[in-house]
């Protein structure tokens, strides 16, 4: 039997699809407006997830910072927030059992535990890497008179229309893993689904070193940020509020959406979607015909985490190691996330860290039990440390069917289309750039909200 649907009588300024940190971000921005929220989960936040725990904090989504000047900088700083730091390496590898974490990443293939040949193709691999690197950062920088759209866009075609697999060609399978590692799956891709392009954007990142600006953490965890968004914008939050339709008309927007078995409509003058693209895909009605399609295309890669607290009363072998690759291993990256912390004399008891898996064997697990993805997870990473296994407090696992929009093989071609405006309906999320990140879901929530400050 059809559920009764609730018509409620407001009228909102807007109402924002999506408690993420797009929709808290437009959020704060229309404050001041009549605004309703609608999240489908029972928690807020989105991708931003973490959960303080004796002194530590438990991270379960993304993560890392940018210390540079950015809308997401202003964020932070404007809510009286705090990033720290991470000291230790952010490019350590683990291959057959050997840790690499200091010294040049164009040393690793002469250090790590290949054979000749495998060396050889790393070596020829990096080359080609490198050198394709010095042209993204040449093409990176703005022309005169360029707007950082124009410069995003004309980034996005170089190497855009072929996969990384392509770009690398022919190589040795212990370097197909270490590639599959560092490039694809960490961000839940496959070499053959990654365009070359994005993979690059992600070496220009890795290979700055201590020069990156993705280097800092916020201190408490990156759930800090959305949670303090919702508690100081003064406007409802429904949870468990899963958005059915989203339907314009001459006099504004209907959004129908139910909570349990219950469906309600409310009627706004505009509306602010920032569900994954798949998602707005399926719940606006009357989208461009191209603007639909490009949505279609816009592809997400799963991941498998487990967060643990541990309780460890000594220095631990992997303290001066954030964040480190692990090719061939049970995950693609292990991540200390109690690093940002180690930045005293005193080492502190106790710790956080990550175990991540990304691609298609993430994908093979999302329907695993917590503990299954919990041994398969931890088992390469007690063999690499195993004073670990003893200092476990507890374990908590998170299943991404999407983790992250990445950059596909002519995902440069959809940018237009993705950019088709609607009158009343505006879209935001860290999909709608090139490159997907923090700042692209912050951008695209700004300028959502300024557009819907010229009609309220």
């Amino acid at each position: 039997m059809e559920a009764m649907i609730r018509s409620e009588t407001p009228i909102y300024d807007t109402v924002i699809i999506g408690g993420g940190l797009s929709g808290l971000t437009a959020a704060w921005h229309l404050r001041e407006k009549e605004i309703l929220v609608l999240e489908s989960e029972d928690r807020i936040g989105g991708r931003l997830y973490s959960l303080q725990r004796d002194g530590y904090w438990l991270n379960l989504g993304a993560g890392v910072f940018s210390s540079g000047k950015s809308q997401v900088r202003d964020l932070v700083e404007e809510l009286g927030l705090k990033t720290i730091f991470i000291p230790g390496s952010t490019t350590a590898m683990a291959f057959q059992n050997k840790i690499l974490s200091s010294g040049r990443i164009e040393t690793y293939p002469l250090r790590l535990p290949l054979s000749l040949s495998a060396r050889k193709s790393l070596i020829l691999a990096g080359i080609r890497i490198r050198r394709a690197v010095y042209k993204y950062h040449k093409i990176a920088k703005p022309r005169p008179g360029e707007s950082a759209r124009d410069t995003e866009k004309r980034l996005a075609k170089f190497e855009g229309d072929r996969s990384f697999f392509d770009f690398l060609g022919t190589m040795h399978p212990d370097v197909d893993e270490i590639m599959r590692a560092t490039a694809a799956n960490r961000i839940g891709a496959e070499l053959e689904t990654i365009s070359a392009n994005a993979a690059l954007g992600s070496f220009a990142y890795q290979w700055d070193g201590k020069k990156s600006i993705l280097n800092h953490n916020l201190v408490g965890g990156s759930a800090r940020l959305t949670n303090e968004l919702a508690e100081r914008i003064g406007r409802p939050i429904l949870r468990n509020a899963r958005v059915l339709r989203v339907t314009p008309d001459e006099e504004g927007v209907e959004v129908e959406y139910r909570i349990g078995t219950e469906k309600y409509r409310v009627r706004a003058k505009t509306a602010i979607v920032t569900t994954p693209a798949d998602v707005t895909k399926e719940i606006v009605d009357s989208l461009p015909v191209k603007l639909s399609q490009a949505l279609g295309e816009v592809r997400y890669g799963p991941a498998v985490l487990a967060s643990v607290l541990t309780h460890e009363s000594t220095v631990m072998p992997y303290d001066d190691i954030y964040a480190m690759v692990t090719p061939k291993g049970s995950t693609t990256v292990f991540i200390n996330v109690a690093n940002s912390l180690r930045n005293s004399t005193k080492r502190e008891p106790g710790g956080s860290i990550l175990a991540y898996l990304g691609g298609e064997r993430a994908r093979a697990l999302l329907n695993s039990s917590d503990v299954e993805i919990e041994e398969a997870l931890l088992k390469g990473i007690y063999e690499l440390f195993p004073t670990l296994r003893v200092n476990v407090k507890e374990v908590l696992i998170k299943r991404w069917p999407r983790i992250v929009p990445y950059g596909q093989p002519g995902r440069h071609l959809l940018q237009d289309d993705l950019e088709i405006p609607m009158p009343r309906i505006f879209l935001a999320g860290d999909y709608l750039g090139s490159w997907a990140n923090m700042e692209v879901a912050v951008s695209s929530a700004i300028d959502a909200a300024k557009k819907v400050s010229l009609i309220v």
